[in-house]
């Protein structure tokens, strides 16, 4: 392994407590969980892919980076958003919880959650 994947293996070797995860969205990559989370069939197909990708990895945990639930983000394309989000944020949530119970250990899901009062009004 090189880069990042191999500098994380190599410390997960040293330190056996070490915990690697995968972060999806941001900034500029949350502009599909709008959609994504509006339908059952969405949530479950973004749950199963997610943590699918995080085992072929060998990562601990996910992270999920909506910026920003009913309000979007980026402005330099906007990022789609609905009224809904927040309620199907939650769902999406659960989806991959769901899919966790599949695992042969306790995974981890955190989430990466506004600080400004503009963008955590919706929470």
């Amino acid at each position: 392994l090189y880069g990042n994947f191999g500098q994380g293996f190599k410390q997960k070797q040293k330190a056996r407590g070490t915990k690697f995860g995968l972060s999806i969205g941001g900034w500029t990559l949350s502009d599909q969980f709008s959609s994504i989370a509006s339908t059952e069939t969405g949530r479950r197909t973004f749950a199963k892919s997610s943590v699918k990708l995080m085992l072929d990895l060998g990562l601990d945990f996910l992270d999920i980076d909506w910026e920003y639930p009913v309000q979007g983000g980026n402005d330099s394309p906007p990022v789609p958003h609905h009224p809904d989000d927040i309620k199907n944020y939650v769902l999406l949530l659960s989806a991959i919880r769901d899919e966790f119970k599949t695992l042969p250990w306790k995974a981890e899901l955190s989430v990466a959650s506004p600080a400004g009062p503009d963008n955590y009004r919706h929470w």
